[in-house]
C-alpha cells in the first residue's frame, strides 16, 4: 500500500494510480475506506481471477516487452512470498490487511527530476505555477489537500494493522527535509513493534538537514532494521542535469559521510532507467564500484524503469545506442559486481529491439527537451551530446 497523506490518497501498489478517499467514504466506511473500499475489493477480485485492469498497465507492458515486471520481481520476495501463500489459503478481498506500507507524507521536495512531477515533488509544483505546465503534459494531477478527516482516520486505522506490517517506507518528496518524517519515525521509535525501515532520499540534503537526520539514525537503526534506498541515475554534470536542483558534490560528500559514519549501514542505491541516462549508466556503475572498494559490499544496486511518461523511456532510443549498456554490462562482468543490475540492461537493450510506435514517441521527447531547455540555463545537448543526433532527427520527423 501507498498513502499520500497530504492530498488524502491511496494506491494499492506503486505501480498503480492514486484513489482519492472523500470525505463521504470516511463517513460511511470509517477505517475500512482505507484499505478495503468497494474499489479496492474490486481489483483485488479481478487479480485472483487473471483480469487486467487497466490500473497494472505499468506491469503488464513490462512483461509484453519481455521485462522482469514490479509485480513478478516483488511476489519473489519477502513480504511478498509470505502474503501470497496466505492469499492462496484464504483469498480473502474485504479484510485486508497490508504487509507494507509506503508513506508520501508530503510532497516537499528540493529537485525537479525530469521524469518526475507535481505528483511528488513540490519544486514542480512551483515550476509550473511560475512557466505553466509544459506541453507536452497538458494533464495536471489533482492536488487537491486531504479531505477534512483524512490523516486522523489513517494514524487510526495504522495502529491497529501496525503488529502486522513487516515493513514500511518513506518515499518523496525528499523525507529529509520533512518535518512530518522525523514526527513519523518518532512514532515508530516508540512502538513496541520492530520491523523494517526504509527511506528513499536523494540526499541532496543541506548540511542543517542531513545533521539532524545523522544525529537520530543510530536510535532507528538500534530499533528497526533500517534500509536506505539512494536515487540517482547518472554522475557529475549528467545527473544534475536528469535530477534538476542536484549540487552533485553534496551528494557525493553526503553518501561518503553515511558510510564513513555507519559502518553497517546497507545502501541500495536506485537508478531509474531512463532515455537520458542509458548514455551514461556505466558511469555511475564506475562510481559505485569505487565506493564498494573503499567502503565494502553493503551497496546494492536496484534499477527500475520509467515507464510513463513514455517519451522518457529508455526503450524510446533506436537500437544503436544499445552498445552503451552493452558496455556497461562489459563493465559489470568484469568487476563481478551486482549480475542483476547485467539482467536488467539486457532486458532494455531487448526491448529497445520492440518498439514499434518509436517515431511518434520521440518527437513528444524532442518537444519535451526544447521545453526543458527554455526553463534551464543548460541545453540538453550540450549535457549529452550523443543524443544530438536522434533529438534532431526526432525534431525533423
Amino acid at each position: 500500500m501507498q498513502v499520500d497523506l497530504e492530498h488524502g490518497r491511496v494506491k494499492a501498489c506503486c505501480k498503480t494510480p492514486f484513489v482519492r478517499i472523500e470525505r463521504s467514504e470516511l463517513r460511511s466506511l470509517g477505517v475500512a475506506a482505507m484499505f478495503n473500499a468497494p474499489y479496492f475489493q474490486d481489483r483485488r477480485r479481478e487479480m485472483l481471477s487473471g483480469v487486467w485492469h487497466s490500473d497494472c498497465d505499468s506491469c503488464w507492458t513490462q512483461e509484453q516487452l519481455g521485462l522482469l515486471s514490479y509485480r513478478r520481481a516483488e511476489s519473489n520476495r519477502e513480504p511478498h512470498r509470505s502474503a501470497a501463500v496466505e492469499i492462496g489459503e484464504h483469498r480473502t478481498v474485504d479484510a485486508a490487511r497490508p504487509k507494507e506500507i509506503e508513506f508520501i507524507l508530503s510532497t516537499l521536495c528540493d529537485l525537479k527530476c525530469s521524469y518526475c512531477g507535481p505528483d511528488f515533488s513540490s519544486a514542480w509544483v512551483a515550476d509550473i505555477k511560475t512557466s505553466g505546465p509544459l506541453a507536452v503534459l497538458p494533464e495536471q494531477a489533482d492536488l487537491a489537500p486531504a479531505c477534512e478527516g483524512f490523516r486522523e482516520t489513517f494514524w487510526e486505522w495504522f495502529d491497529t494493522i501496525l503488529e502486522g506490517v513487516d515493513y514500511v517506507q518513506f518515499n518523496g518528496g525528499e523525507p529529509l527535509i520533512q518535518p512530518e518524517f522525523y514526527a513519523a519515525m518518532d512514532r515508530l521509535a516508540a512502538s513496541p513493534h520492530a520491523m523494517q525501515v526504509g527511506i528513499i532520499s536523494n540526499l541532496n540534503t543541506p548540511s542543517r538537514m542531513f545533521s539532524k537526520f545523522r544525529s537520530l539514525l543510530p536510535r532507528w537503526m538500534e530499533r528497526h532494521w533500517f534500509r536506505l534506498g539512494v536515487s540517482q541515475d547518472s554522475v557529475g554534470q549528467r545527473a544534475e542535469y536528469i535530477r534538476h536542483g542536484l549540487q552533485w558534490d553534496r551528494f557525493d560528500q553526503n553518501l561518503r559521510m553515511l558510510l564513513d559514519e555507519f559502518k553497517t549501514l546497507q545502501v541500495r542505491i536506485a537508478p531509474t532507467m531512463n532515455i537520458l541516462n542509458v548514455t551514461s549508466i556505466q558511469d555511475l556503475l564506475v562510481y559505485l564500484d569505487s565506493l564498494a572498494n573503499e567502503y565494502g559490499p553493503r551497496i546494492s544496486v536496484t534499477p527500475s524503469i520509467v515507464m510513463a511518461p513514455d517519451f522518457l523511456s529508455p526503450f524510446v532510443l533506436p537500437p544503436e545506442y544499445s552498445r552503451y549498456l552493452e558496455e556497461a554490462i562489459l563493465f559489470l562482468d568484469k568487476v563481478g559486481r551486482w549480475p542483476e543490475v547485467g539482467t536488467r540492461l539486457r532486458e532494455i537493450i531487448a526491448a529497445m529491439k520492440r518498439i514499434s510506435n518509436r517515431g511518434s514517441l520521440a518527437g513528444r521527447f524532442a518537444q519535451w527537451v526544447a521545453e526543458q531547455d527554455a526553463r534551464r540555463t543548460s541545453k540538453c545537448v550540450d549535457v549529452f551530446p550523443e543524443l544530438a543526433p536522434f533529438i534532431q532527427s526526432s525534431f525533423r520527423s
